[in-house]
């Protein structure tokens, strides 16, 4: 039988930087329904890129979140301090409900400038909340398989 992968969880976001804890609950993580960013730089005539990368924002929409990780999230809002969001790609969770492995990840570093809340009224889904926040970048850290990269975002 066939595996449907659109019925697994691919994109999970954690407040704060997964490289500095451990131990992340699956509680603690928030489901993504979508996630976007766009990043680039200047280039020369040859085409080789100079400078940082322009400041751009992140768009991440999250889908059926707990009061408790509404107040987390206002709360990183009116700080208006730059904060860390991990996002986990394919992640696998233990038996414990602790995150046991991550195909790969993502670690934004910025501020978060928006917060949207929709609901969600369609006849034939439970009505839920959707959240749609936008954090202007400061820096990115891709965590591949086999390298750990850094993008500064000139902000």
């Amino acid at each position: 039988m066939a595996e449907f992968f659109s019925n697994q969880l691919k994109a999970v976001l954690f407040l704060g930087d997964i490289t500095e804890q451990m131990n992340l609950r699956q509680e603690d993580g928030y489901t993504i329904q979508n996630f976007d960013y766009q990043s680039f730089r200047s280039r020369d005539k040859l085409g080789q890129p100079y400078g940082p990368s322009n400041a751009s924002l992140a768009h991440i929409t999250l889908r059926s979140i707990s009061g408790e990780g509404y107040k987390n999230l206002y709360t990183i809002l009116k700080q208006r301090e730059c904060y860390s969001f991990s996002v986990l790609f394919n992640v696998k969770y233990a038996d414990d409900r602790l995150v046991e492995s991550y195909e790969t990840a993502t670690v934004l570093n910025g501020y978060i400038v928006e917060i949207e809340e929709n609901f969600d009224t369609n006849p034939m889904v439970n009505q839920s909340m959707i959240l749609n926040m936008k954090i202007l970048l400061h820096d990115v850290d891709y965590l591949g398989i086999n390298t750990h990269r850094r993008l500064v975002v000139n902000s």
